[in-house]
C-alpha cells in the first residue's frame, strides 16, 4: 500500500470508526433506557430533596447523606442534570449513563488508536491501528460485564471517575506531539481533578500516568519526572482533594468491616479478594453467572485461595518485572491492578465482589488478548498467509463482539424491574440469600405471604450467618403476630445489622408485645442512642411507659417523637389517646384532629376524638349543672333553669341535669298547688317544662302567668312571656336558645 492510500486509509477511519462505535453502543443499551430504579437508586434520586437545585454550587453538587454520591460532587451534578431531562422518571437518569459510557469508549479509541501509532510501539501495530483500537474500544464497550455501571444508574459514579482517567491518558499523549503541550499537559491535570471529585479509586490515576509515561514516552521513571516535573507535581497534589474527604471519616473504621453482621479483618478482606480478581479475569472471557449482588465466601485463611493467590503473585511479579525492563505490555497489568487496589487489597468495603469494578480494568485482559494475537498473526513469516490469518482474526473478533453485544442486550432486560434483577442472581445463584430476600419482600408487596415466609426460611438456610435474613423472617413472624418465634430470630441478629435504630425499635416492640419490659426499654434507648432523631424509638418508648402507668414520662415522649416529626401519626393518636387518658380533654384534641386529617378514613383517633369531645362536654354540663342547682337554692329558680337548660345542650343524656331538673319542676308543681299564683312563679314552672322538652305544658302555664302579668300591669314580664309562648311554640326553651335540630 502507497503511502497516499494508508494516509487515505487513516482518514476514513478516523471518520467512520467513532460512528461505528456510537452506533453499537446505542443499538446494544437502547433497551436500557425503559429500565426501573432499582436497590440504591430509591435513595439516591426518588427520596433524593436536593435534586431540583443547580445554585448554588454547594447545593447542586450535594449529595443525599448515606449514599453512594455523598462526597462525591461531579456524579451528585450529573443527577441534577438528569433530573432536567425526565424529573424522576428513569429514562433521563439512563440517557447520562449512556452518554457518560459512550463518551468514555470514544476517548479509550482515541488514546489506543494514538497510543499504537506512537513511536515507542512504532513497527509493531501501526498498519492496522485503527482496526485494532475500534475492536478493543467495541469488545470494552459492549462487554455485559459494563452493564453494572452503565444500566444501573447508581453506578455511573464508575463510570465517571473511569472517563476522566482514560483523558488523563488521553491529554498527555496528545501532549508528546502537540506544539501546544502546556495546553494538554493542563487538561491532563484538569481532568484528573475531576476525577478526584468523581471517587476515590481516581487515587491511582497520577501512578498510572507515571507508568505510562516511562513505558510509552520518556523510557525512564528518572527521565519521566525530569522532563514532567511541574506536570507530576501538580498531579500528586490533586491526592489533597481526597485527603480531605478521608480526614472527616474515621480510619479505623477501614481496619474493620461486618458486612451483614458478620465481621472479618483487613487480611480476610485480602484473601477474599484473591479468589474475586480471578473470578474478574474469567468474567472478561466468559461473562456467565453474573449477579447484581454477589454472595462471596470470606476466606479465613491462605489455604482457602492458595492457587489464586499465586496466580496473581505471578502476574504481579511479572507485571513488576515489566515496568523494571519497560516492556510495553506489562501496561494493561498496571491498569488493573493499580485500579483494583483501593477495592481489592486491604481496604474493606461492603461488598467483597462487584462487577462495577471491573469497569475500566476489563480493559487490560481485551487489550493483551486482541493485541497479542494480533503480533502473533503478523510475525507469520508468509505474508500473504498473515493477511489471511489476520483478516480471519478479524472475523473472530467481529463475531466476539457480536456475542457480547447479544448477552448486554438480554443482561439489560434484567434491570426492567427491580424483581427481575433479583430473580436473574437466582437462577445464577439458587443459594443467593440476598436474593431470596429480595424475593420474600417482592412476594410481600404482592400479597402471598406463604411464598415470602418461604423466600425468608431459604434465605436463613442458605446463610445461617446473615442478620438479614433473620431480620426480615423475624419481622414476617412477627407481622403474623407469632412473637415467641420472631423473638427467636432477632436474638440470633448480630451487631452488624443491630447497629441499626430501626431494628432496636422493632425488636422492642416484639419485646413488648410479650411483656419482657425491661429488655424492650433497652432496646428502645439504645435506638435513641444510635439515631437521636430517630422518631418511632420515642413513640415505643412511650407505649413501653404508658403500659406501666408512667402517664407523664410517656407524655413526654410522645412530644419528643413530634417535636422531631410532627405528621408522625401513630404519635399523634398515641398522644392524643394518653391526655385523654390524663383527663385534658381540651389538649387532646388538638392532635386528634391532625390524625384525623391525615388518615380520615382510619375510625380509631376519630372515636378518641369523639370520646375526648363527650368527656370535655360532660365536664362543661356538670359545672352548669351545680351552677344551676345552687341558683335554685338561692330563689333564682328562671336563671337556674336556663344553666341546666345549657348543661342538657352540652349532654343531653348527662344524668345528673336531669335529675336536679325533676327536683326543681316538682318543688315548682308543689309551690303553685299550695296557693302560689304569681306571674313570676307561673313564669319558672313553664321554663321547667320546656327545659323537660313538655312544651305543650309550657306553653298553658305560660299563658296563665301573661294573663296574671297583664292584669298586674308588668309590663316588661308579660313582653317576656309573649316571647317564650312564640319560642314554646317553635320547640325552644327559651326565646335566645338555639332551635332543635331536624
Amino acid at each position: 500500500m502507497s503511502e497516499r492510500s494508508f494516509m487515505e486509509a487513516r482518514v476514513r477511519w478516523n471518520v467512520f470508526a467513532p460512528c461505528i462505535l456510537l452506533a453499537a453502543i446505542l443499538a446494544v443499551y437502547a433497551n436500557s433506557f425503559s429500565g426501573a430504579f432499582v436497590r440504591d437508586d430509591l435513595n439516591s434520586i426518588v427520596q433524593n430533596p436536593y435534586l431540583g437545585a443547580l445554585w448554588p454550587p454547594s447545593e447542586a453538587t450535594r449529595g443525599l447523606p448515606l449514599t453512594a454520591f455523598n462526597t462525591r460532587p461531579l456524579p451528585a451534578f450529573s443527577l441534577r442534570l438528569s433530573y432536567l431531562l425526565s424529573g424522576r422518571e428513569p429514562w433521563g437518569y439512563h440517557v447520562v449513563n449512556v452518554l457518560i459510557h459512550a463518551l468514555a469508549a470514544l476517548t479509550l479509541y482515541g488514546l489506543l488508536r494514538g497510543l499504537l501509532s506512537a513511536p515507542a510501539l512504532q513497527g509493531r501495530f501501526e498498519k492496522h491501528a485503527e482496526p485494532l483500537a475500534l475492536s478493543v474500544a467495541l469488545l470494552w464497550a459492549l462487554h455485559p460485564v459494563q452493564t453494572n455501571c452503565v444500566t444501573y444508574i447508581t453506578q455511573r459514579i464508575e463510570a465517571f471517575y473511569s472517563l476522566f482517567l482514560l483523558l488523563v491518558l488521553y491529554a498527555f499523549l496528545r501532549s508528546t506531539a502537540s506544539k501546544r503541550a502546556s495546553l494538554w499537559k493542563g487538561m491532563a491535570v484538569l481532568a484528573c481533578v475531576l476525577g478526584m471529585l468523581s471517587k476515590e479509586a481516581m487515587v491511582g490515576a497520577p501512578l498510572l500516568l507515571l507508568a505510562f509515561d516511562r513505558l510509552f514516552v520518556s523510557g525512564s521513571f528518572t527521565q519521566a519526572l525530569r522532563r514532567n516535573a511541574l506536570l507530576y507535581a501538580c498531579m500528586f497534589l490533586t491526592w489533597s482533594l481526597l485527603l480531605s474527604n478521608l480526614g472527616r471519616n474515621d480510619l479505623k473504621e477501614h481496619l474493620r468491616i461486618e458486612n451483614e453482621g458478620k465481621s472479618f479483618t483487613a487480611w480476610n478482606w485480602f484473601l477474599s479478594s484473591c479468589d474475586v480478581l480471578i473470578h474478574y479475569l474469567r468474567l472478561a472471557f466468559w461473562p456467565s453467572k453474573m449477579q447484581f449482588r454477589y454472595t462471596w465466601p470470606i476466606a479465613q485463611g491462605l489455604g482457602d485461595v492458595w492457587w489464586q493467590f499465586l496466580c496473581l503473585l505471578a502476574l504481579g511479579l511479572s507485571t513488576v518485572w515489566g515496568v523494571w525492563k519497560g516492556h510495553a505490555w506489562s501496561y494493561p497489568g498496571v491498569l488493573f491492578f493499580v485500579v483494583l487496589a483501593p477495592s481489592s487489597s486491604f481496604m474493606p468495603l461492603t461488598q467483597v465482589a462487584s462487577d462495577h469494578r471491573m469497569y475500566l480494568p476489563l480493559l487490560a485482559p481485551l487489550c493483551l488478548i486482541v493485541l497479542a494475537g494480533y503480533r502473533a498473526l503478523a510475525r507469520i513469516r508468509n505474508e500473504a498467509a498473515a493477511s489471511r490469518a489476520i483478516r480471519f482474526a478479524g472475523f473472530a473478533v467481529l463475531a466476539w463482539i457480536a456475542v457480547l453485544g447479544t448477552l448486554t442486550l438480554k443482561r439489560n432486560e434484567d434491570y426492567r424491574t427491580h424483581y427481575r434483577l433479583w430473580a436473574s442472581a437466582l437462577e445464577a445463584e439458587p443459594r443467593n440469600h440476598q436474593a431470596l430476600i429480595h424475593a420474600g419482600i417482592h412476594e410481600l408487596k404482592r400479597g402471598r405471604r406463604e411464598r415470602a415466609a418461604e423466600c425468608f426460611r431459604r434465605a436463613v438456610e442458605a446463610d445461617p450467618s446473615s442478620s438479614h435474613a433473620r431480620y426480615r423472617l423475624g419481622r414476617f413472624l412477627a407481622d403474623e403476630g407469632r412473637y415467641e418465634e420472631a423473638v427467636a430470630q432477632f436474638r440470633r441478629v448480630r451487631s452488624g445489622t443491630g447497629h441499626h435504630a430501626g431494628f432496636h425499635v422493632e425488636f422492642g416492640q416484639v419485646l413488648l408485645a410479650i411483656g419482657a419490659v425491661a429488655e424492650a426499654e433497652d432496646h428502645f434507648s439504645r435506638a435513641k442512642e444510635l439515631d437521636p432523631g430517630e422518631s418511632a424509638a420515642y413513640v415505643c418508648q412511650g407505649l413501653q411507659y404508658g403500659q406501666e402507668g408512667r402517664l407523664e414520662d410517656a407524655e413526654r415522649e410522645f412530644r419528643r417523637a413530634l417535636d422531631l416529626d410532627p405528621w408522625r401519626y401513630d404519635a399523634l393518636v398515641a398522644l392524643g389517646s394518653l391526655l385523654g387518658r390524663r383527663g385534658k380533654y381540651q389538649e387532646a384534641q388538638a392532635p386528634l384532629r391532625l390524625a384525623v386529617q391525615l388518615e380520615p378514613e382510619d375510625p380509631e383517633p376519630i372515636r378518641l376524638l369523639m370520646l375526648a369531645q363527650g368527656h370535655l362536654l360532660a365536664r362543661e354540663a356538670l359545672l352548669h349543672t351545680k351552677h344551676g342547682w345552687e341558683l335554685c337554692g338561692k330563689g333564682q329558680p328562671d336563671a337556674g333553669l336556663r344553666e341546666l337548660h345549657a348543661a342538657l345542650s352540652k349532654a343531653p343524656d348527662f344524668a345528673e341535669a336531669r335529675h336536679y331538673l325533676a327536683v326543681v319542676r316538682r318543688k315548682l308543681e308543689e309551690d303553685v298547688a299550695g296557693g302560689g299564683e304569681g306571674a313570676e312563679l307561673l313564669q319558672a314552672l313553664a321554663s321547667a317544662y320546656a327545659v323537660e322538652g313538655k312544651f305543650e305544658e309550657a306553653g298553658g302555664v305560660a299563658k296563665l302567668a301573661l294573663a296574671l302579668a297583664q292584669a298586674a300591669g308588668e309590663r316588661e314580664r308579660a313582653a317576656e312571656l309573649d316571647a317564650r309562648l312564640k319560642a314554646y311554640a317553635g320547640g325552644r326553651a327559651f326565646p335566645d336558645a338555639e332551635p332543635p335540630a331536624p
